[in-house]
């Protein structure tokens, strides 16, 4: 919604944002004929391709925004702002406004790897489906233009996350059940 108002009010592009975001940014984006960049996860990526691109408005993947007339960092007090100068000029409870937006389902969890294994696993993943790729910060795979997984390392654990999103719930819980087996097999075979 916050990106929206953006859009609407100061009429930039790009939107920079992570390759875990969400396609409702893209979707928004399109309304108003902007192009949505993505980096790696993390704030420090997304400033960064901001001033790269001469942005102003930026986003992750867990909701924090970027603002850059007023601060280029992820900052909750500058996205509440943007929220409420949003709900003041709409006049629209933030339920109808949340209405206006598409609908995605997400689902996220992880698995147990030690560090030094990371990178075997992600390519023996990679290797294993038979769909678009894009590998910019770990492997995310596009079943379709409205459904994708997305394996990645964590950057601060032993772990690996596999997020995935799609328009339909049903379609993502299939999805999801068929990749957690997949790394799940991955893992137990190659250790």
């Amino acid at each position: 919604m916050i990106c929206g108002h953006v859009l609407s009010t100061k009429k930039i592009a790009p939107i920079v944002t992570t390759i875990a975001t969400s396609l409702i940014v893209d979707e928004v984006a399109k309304k108003f004929g902007s192009k949505v960049i993505r980096t790696r996860v993390g704030s420090v990526d997304v400033t960064y391709r901001m001033r790269l691109e001469n942005s102003v408005f930026g986003m992750e993947e867990n909701g924090g925004c970027f603002y850059a007339p007023l601060l280029e960092v992820r900052d909750g007090a500058m996205a509440t702002a943007l929220m409420l100068e949003l709900l003041a000029i709409s006049k629209r409870p933030l339920s109808s406004l949340l209405s206006d937006l598409p609908v995605f389902f997400q689902s996220k969890t992880k698995f147990s790897c030690p560090i030094d294994r990371r990178p075997k696993v992600l390519e023996l993943f990679s290797n294993s489906v038979d769909a678009r790729t894009d590998t910019l910060d770990g492997v995310k795979v596009w079943e379709d233009n409205q459904s994708w997984v997305l394996l990645r390392p964590s950057g601060t654990e032993p772990i690996l996350r596999l997020f995935g999103e799609s328009n339909s719930k049903h379609h993502l819980e299939a999805m999801m059940s068929r990749y957690v087996e997949k790394v799940e097999q991955i893992l137990s075979s190659s250790s």
